[in-house]
Order: structure tokens, then C-alpha cells, then sequence
């Protein structure tokens, strides 16, 4: 069952089961949240100091630019709404709604916070909070304080992560850091200096344990690989690390999701023998929208809110400059951080990485008399089966001067070869099998279906059932299989791709999705195929 198909369900019978007054008083609150838990959005704070691409970031992860260059906003909360709408809270505490949710025309009132209200299918997964404040070390330490408070994850831009930024990320409580990642939002640039390896180098050792990941990106890159028509440039959004970013944060959402369900069915488990009691019988109600924040932020220092200044009480630590531990990586040491480096189409999957690249056999090179030409020297990145792993060649005799051969003409002699067949072994046969019959049940499902079913249907259909394949086949207790290797990796970056298509605006989108998980299925029975079939010639 599919992640949503599963909040869904336990969403329902927890619904259900309080209805009936089957928790108690005490119980029945906490299944009240787990409720709102399984239906609301996620909500992303995203955090960084003045210019560290905290705007443009939002354009990237709403898929709309709702905050033009230039245009200056207070704290801004967006959130999923029918129509475009903003709420825009003055300094003198009034509200004022701004229609059709102009940047330009909410940025004349001078706002001190803004709730957005937009039509945009992202915002169905997750709401985004962008935080804003001086650069003064106490007011920022303010912002980020309030922000987690408000957060179920973070997004921490920066250049470089300064000692500033370490001591203000430090004072943050635990809790946001289990569910923080950071980007270095100026990837391009530091690429072209030649810096960007032996950054992330340095910030993975010295600043690894406090995120979930750390991730280059070039935001702008990533902006400008979705086309007009809805579309998206899929090797430049991938290139710009738009792909990795989008994919982390929806896989994130998802585990997020799991946890919640898992902590439903335990409660369900617990109370399923109570009996009904009309005393403890509770109905909830789901908000139209994603909780607002009820409170804006300070826009200064000078204005201290209550909750902001309890936040700073709490800080476990005060903001002080502190002295870069990071160690000291010579550049001939440094090392490119390891990263996916395939891109996967509807018909097939091209390789980009120079380690695993796919390319046509090399042309035959003349035959060194009298030698063999080792095993070890073919090349390793080719992966397909058959694999050729080296041509030995019989040692052959002089020609004497007296009795040269000709060669009749059109005539090529075949060189000797020796082939390794890479076949998978039991276990992954196993595994794709199982799978195999999953994603053949799905497919007839959804082609049963196919005139109901809009194209976001089918992309959030075809992303539940690749994410698990991929969890599946992540599950197989194997580890020196490169068949089963190459299968996870596939179906790895296929759930990244298609949760990218979740974000398009394309009508294509959904026939693409379901013909990349065709495509996956069909790749895993020529891989059984292939295997039971030389299986069956060697035994014969």
C-alpha cells in the first residue's frame, strides 16, 4: 500500500474509532493530532542570513515565482488556497488583504508578516515558511528560534557557513535539527572558482552530524530548467542539483508520513478491544487550509514579541563568534562528494556518470602477436550483460616471406573472445518477481481506471508504486549483486524523477510516469529472463 493510500486509511479509522469514544480523555487528544498530522502539509521553515537565496529558493520549491528579484518581503508563510490571496499584518497590528496576492503591491504596505494564500500543487505536501531578519546575530538567533517552534523541517541556506552562522545553528533545539538540511546556495559560482569539492568536503566533515544532508545547489540553474509550457529540462534541473533537492524533501515528507501512520496503527492496535463509549465519542474537523501562524514575527529588534524572547530564554547556548574547527583539506586531497549521476526517461536510461557510463563497445584494436590481452583491462564502467571482459588471443606463428597469405577480399577474421555473463542471483530473482507481480496488479488497476484518473492521479499513483519498488528491492538481504545494485539504482532515480513530474505542470506528465514504471517492470523480467535462460543452458 502506498504511503498516502495508508495515511488515508488510518486517518479514516482513527476518525472512526473517536467518533465511537474508544480512547479515553487523555489518549483521545493525541489521536486528535495524529489526525490533522495525517492530512496537513508538511511545514518548511526555510532560514539563512540577508542574500542567501532564501526567495529564490521558494520560487524553486513552489514552482512559481511568487517572489520576484527585487522585491523585498517580511516573513512570509504560503500556504495552499482556492484562490491567491494575502493576508498582511501592519505595524500598527491590523490586517490587510491584498487580492490576487501581488508581491509588488504587498511590499508597498510595509508589512510585518505575511500569510499567502495560492493555488499550487505544491503547497498540497508542504507549506513553506520563509524567515526573514537582520543580520544582527541576536535578531536572526530570534527568527530561528521562532521558526522551529512553527516547523516540522528546515532548510538552512548559505555561501559558506560561516562561524556566525555554526553558532546560531547551534543554539537550535534537536528537535528541527533531526529534520534540517543545508544548501549552499551558490554551487555555480563556487564550481567555476573550483572551490565547490573541497567545500562540501569540509562542510560534510566538520558540519555532517548536524543535518539530514548537505546539498550544493544552483538555484537559479534549477529555476530556469522549467519550461513555459510546464515541463521541466530534466538533465539541467538534475545538473543544477534542483532534482536531488526536490526529491530529499519529498522523500523526507514521505518518511515523515510513514512515522505518523505507524504511530496510528499502534494507537488503533492499543484500543482495539476497547468498547464504544458515547461519553468519550469526539468528531473532528479538518481546517479548510494549513494552519496559519497566529503570531508574526518581530520585524526588529526593538519590537520583542513574547514567544520570540522565551525562544531566546531557552537558547542553550548565547551567539557569540566562535573560531571555524573545520580542518584545513589541501586540494589535492579533496575528492568530489559522491551523487547520483543517472537521468531516467520513459524509454530508457542514460547514464551520465563517468564511473557507470553506458557506451557503444570500443572498435576491435589490432591483435598483439604472440600476447593475450588481460581480463583487468577491459573497461569496468560498462555494465550491461553480456559484459565483454577481455579478448584472449593464440599465440600465432611468424608469416615466412616466401608464403605470405593473402586475404580474400571483404573477409574480416572474427576475433577469439571470452564473455562473462552476468546472471542475478536467487535471492534477486526472488525479489523481482514479487515485484513483477506488484507492479503488473498496479498497472492493470490504473489502466482500468485510465478515463477517471486526471494526470496528477497518475503521477502520485506511479510515484507510490516506483518509491516501492524501490524500498523493496532496498529491503533484499543482498550486497555483491550487480544486478540487484543496478535495479536499486534505477528505481532509486525513478522515484526521484517522477516525484520531480509531481511538480510539472504538464498534461504528459501522468502517461510518462506510468510508462517509466512499464519501463522498470520490463527491464526486471529481462533481467529473470535472462538469467533462468543461461541458468537452464548451463545445467543442459
Amino acid at each position: 500500500m502506498s504511503v498516502k493510500a495508508a495515511a488515508d486509511t488510518s486517518y479514516d479509522n482513527l476518525k472512526s474509532a473517536l467518533a465511537k469514544g474508544k480512547f479515553p480523555a487523555n489518549v483521545a487528544d493525541t489521536a486528535v493530532k495524529i489526525c490533522h498530522r495525517l492530512k496537513e502539509p508538511v511545514r518548511v521553515a526555510v532560514l539563512g542570513l540577508p542574500g542567501s537565496g532564501k526567495s529564490t529558493l521558494v520560487n524553486l520549491l513552489l514552482n512559481q515565482i511568487v517572489v520576484p528579484e527585487g522585491v523585498k518581503l517580511p516573513t512570509a508563510q504560503f500556504l495552499k488556497g482556492e484562490t491567491a490571496q494575502a493576508i498582511c499584518t501592519l505595524p500598527d497590528g491590523t490586517s490587510r488583504v491584498v487580492s490576487g496576492a501581488d508581491a509588488h503591491e504587498i511590499a508597498s504596505l510595509e508589512p510585518m508578516f505575511v500569510e499567502m494564500y495560492l493555488p499550487l500543487p505544491a503547497l498540497g505536501r508542504i507549506s513553506v515558511l520563509e524567515v526573514v531578519a537582520p543580520a544582527d546575530a541576536k535578531d536572526q538567533q530570534r527568527a530561528m528560534h521562532w521558526a522551529a517552534k512553527r516547523s516540522d523541517m528546515a532548510i538552512l541556506c548559505t555561501h559558506e557557513f560561516t562561524s556566525i552562522e555554526q553558532a546560531l545553528w547551534g543554539s537550535l533545539p534537536d528537535q528541527i535539527k533531526d529534520h534540517a538540511f543545508m544548501l549552499v546556495t551558490c554551487a555555480d559560482q563556487l564550481a567555476q572558482a573550483g572551490r565547490l569539492d573541497q567545500m562540501l568536503e569540509e562542510l560534510r566533515f566538520g558540519s555532517g552530524h548536524e543535518f539530514n544532508k548537505i546539498m550544493p545547489i544552483a538555484t537559479t540553474d534549477a529555476i530556469a530548467a522549467r519550461r513555459a509550457d510546464g515541463s521541466v529540462d530534466k538533465p539541467l534541473m538534475q545538473k543544477s542539483g534542483g532534482l536531488t533537492l526536490i526529491s530529499t524533501i519529498l522523500r523526507h515528507v514521505d518518511q515523515g508520513l510513514r512515522a505518523t501512520v505507524d504511530q496510528a496503527d499502534l494507537l488503533l492496535h492499543k484500543f482495539r478491544d476497547a468498547e464504544p463509549n458515547a461519553d468519550l465519542a469526539r468528531m473532528i474537523e479538518m481546517p479548510a487550509s494549513p494552519r496559519p501562524i497566529s503570531k508574526p514575527i518581530p520585524k526588529t529588534a526593538e519590537v520583542e514579541a513574547a514567544e520570540a524572547q522565551e525562544a531566546l530564554d531557552a537558547a542553550a547556548s548565547p551567539v557569540v563568534e566562535v573560531v571555524s574547527s573545520k580542518p584545513v583539506v589541501n586540494e589535492e586531497d579533496s575528492r568530489p562528494a559522491a551523487s547520483r549521476s543517472e537521468i531516467l526517461s520513459a524509454d530508457a536510461f542514460v547514464l551520465r556518470g563517468k564511473s557507470r557510463l553506458e557506451a557503444p563497445a570500443p572498435a576491435p584494436e589490432p591483435e598483439p602477436a604472440a600476447a593475450e590481452v588481460p581480463a583487468n583491462d577491459a573497461p569496468k564502467a560498462i555494465e550491461e550483460a553480456p559484459q565483454r571482459v577481455g579478448r584472449p588471443v593464440a599465440p600465432v606463428a611468424a608469416p615466412q616471406p616466401d608464403a605470405a597469405k593473402k586475404p580474400r577480399t571483404g573477409f574480416m577474421p572474427k576475433a577469439k573472445t571470452s564473455k562473462t555473463i552476468l546472471r542475478a542471483k536467487p535471492e534477486t530473482c526472488e525479489a523481482y518477481e514479487a515485484a513483477i507481480t506488484y507492479l503488473t496488479e498496479q498497472g492493470r488497476a490504473l489502466t482500468a481506471r485510465m478515463e477517471d484518473l486526471s494526470s496528477d492521479d497518475l503521477v502520485e499513483a506511479s510515484s507510490d508504486n516506483i518509491m516501492w519498488l524501490s524500498d523493496h528491492l532496498e529491503a533484499v538481504p543482498v550486497s555483491d549483486d550487480p544486478i540487484l545494485e543496478k535495479g536499486r539504482t534505477r528505481a532509486l532515480d525513478a522515484s526521484e524523477l517522477v516525484q520531480l513530474m509531481q511538480f510539472e505542470n504538464n498534461e504528459d506528465a501522468g502517461l510518462e510516469a506510468l510508462t517509466l514504471m512499464v519501463q522498470l517492470k520490463r527491464d526486471m523480467e529481462a533481467a529473470v529472463a535472462f538469467t533462468k535462460h543461461h541458468t537452464h543452458v548451463k545445467a543442459a
